[in-house]
């Protein structure tokens, strides 16, 4: 009897849903397998290829590649598209195949300084939390201002002259782009009045000797000073030097 070989007019068109006749020897004459590899395809008997039916089917081989993604492109939240090469032949015409690299969600836990006078030149504040890529950007009042990352756990915003112009309570969030990512539960950064009302002080000493001959310094202790504040005694501005930090 002579034996029959598989063979497609063009293995790229093989129907992996259709049956075909497999041989039951090589061409060596040693016996096959139930499966074998034919041009990509691998061949599999539904039976016993010994036996009566050689019938069986097709389906495409899987290889396998490895490859490794630099860092710099795992930084931020990005879909990175995938395609195979074999020379100048490529996948990408292909169904698109993309590696999704999540952004994290941020969270902000601390904001230095954490209140400005109102009027005050645009000033630099340290935004300290978790989560934080070179994408993150924060949102002063809900509007994006231009963020300088430092690390995951530090970024840098600078509030314009406009958001410093009247007192009140600017909201701050990390937003961190898709896919992943997200916007952080805001943290209030106070714009004070120019010139609040100071708080309830303390003064030490609490009490001198009459008749003391030298000059004697005093210190206010209190809340809401600025760096135009001054201590006045019996009615009569005195000399004052504003300790820092005021914030």
């Amino acid at each position: 009897m002579r034996r029959r070989f598989l063979t497609f007019p063009d293995a790229n068109t093989c129907d992996p849903n259709s049956d075909y006749d497999l041989p039951d020897k090589t061409r060596s004459g040693r016996r096959r397998h139930n499966a074998y590899s034919h041009r990509n395809w691998l061949c599999q008997h539904h039976g016993d290829p010994s036996g009566p039916d050689r019938r069986g089917h097709c389906v495409r081989e899987q290889h396998t590649v490895t490859a490794a993604i630099p860092a710099a492109q795992l930084a931020t939240g990005a879909l990175l598209p995938i395609i195979a090469l074999n020379g100048s032949s490529t996948s990408g015409s292909g169904a698109k195949v993309d590696l999704e690299v999540d952004s994290p969600s941020p969270t902000t836990t601390q904001l230095v300084p954490s209140n400005l006078p109102a009027g005050s030149a645009a000033s630099s504040i340290v935004v300290t939390g978790t989560g934080f890529v070179s994408s993150t950007v924060i949102n002063v009042g809900g509007s994006p201002h231009p963020t300088i990352y430092t690390s995951p756990t530090e970024v840098n915003v600078v509030p314009s002259a406009a958001d410093l112009t009247a007192a009140g309570s600017l909201a701050l969030t990390a937003v961190n782009p898709s896919p992943g990512g997200g916007s952080s539960a805001s943290s209030a950064f106070a714009v004070n009045p120019l010139n609040p009302a100071p708080g309830a002080i303390a003064v030490a000493p609490g009490s001198v000797l009459a008749g003391t001959a030298t000059p004697t310094t005093i210190t206010v202790t209190g809340s809401n000073f600025v760096s135009t504040s001054t201590a006045e005694t019996g009615g009569n501005p005195r000399p004052t030097t504003v300790a820092a930090p005021l914030n």
